[in-house]
């Protein structure tokens, strides 16, 4: 069918740099070009996929490392792998993040901190964070030196300022990448 199509296209084509054409030929020819446009843009999002290893979640992939990492070191591994650490922008997602970590029941570092206190950030963009999960009396700053987020295991999940050189797993976050598709037959 996509070949009939290309090559009606390219017939049309040459057709109409000899030839005028009349209305009903211009009509079929902008109905063939919407159609190969709209089949591009399918063949284009279904090209964009999570890289082996990731999970996917609403258009975002998604790593879970259960290798213990100080909060810095979790966030240079995410970038050394495509990705960063995690941004939670609702209740949607917190809730699969949260059934997601339960399966290796660890807490896991998440990508936003308040170098400045009380003003919490996400690492990725910088931008505020708005949705918020935080554990009952929590963000505490204990001791006056917890400003990065943790997805804390012992609060069901729930989010945890925590000392930043503390090691704990880490969720890395990317977008979806254009992977070659390949025939197989």
């Amino acid at each position: 069918m996509f070949v009939n199509v290309i090559l009606l296209s390219c017939c049309l084509s040459l057709i109409s740099a000899e030839y005028c054409l009349g209305s009903e030929e211009e009509s079929l020819l902008n109905d063939i070009k919407s159609a190969l446009q709209t089949l591009e843009t399918r063949l284009k999002d279904k090209s964009l996929r999570c890289s082996p290893g990731w999970k996917e979640y609403a258009h975002h992939c998604y790593n879970f490392i259960s290798t213990p990492l100080t909060w810095n070191a979790a966030e240079r591994a995410c970038r050394k792998i495509g990705g960063y650490l995690v941004k939670v922008d609702d209740e949607s997602e917190s809730n699969w993040l949260k059934q997601q970590a339960n399966v290796e029941e660890r807490s896991y570092w998440a990508g936003a901190a308040d170098f400045t206190e009380g003003d919490w950030r996400w690492i990725v963009d910088f931008s505020n964070v708005t949705y918020t999960d935080w554990h009952n009396g929590q963000p505490n700053n204990s001791g006056g030196h917890e400003d990065c987020l943790e997805i804390k295991k012992t609060y069901n999940y729930q989010w945890n300022d925590a000392v930043c050189t503390a090691t704990n797993g880490y969720i890395c976050e990317s977008e979806k990448v254009n992977l070659k598709v390949t025939n197989c037959n």
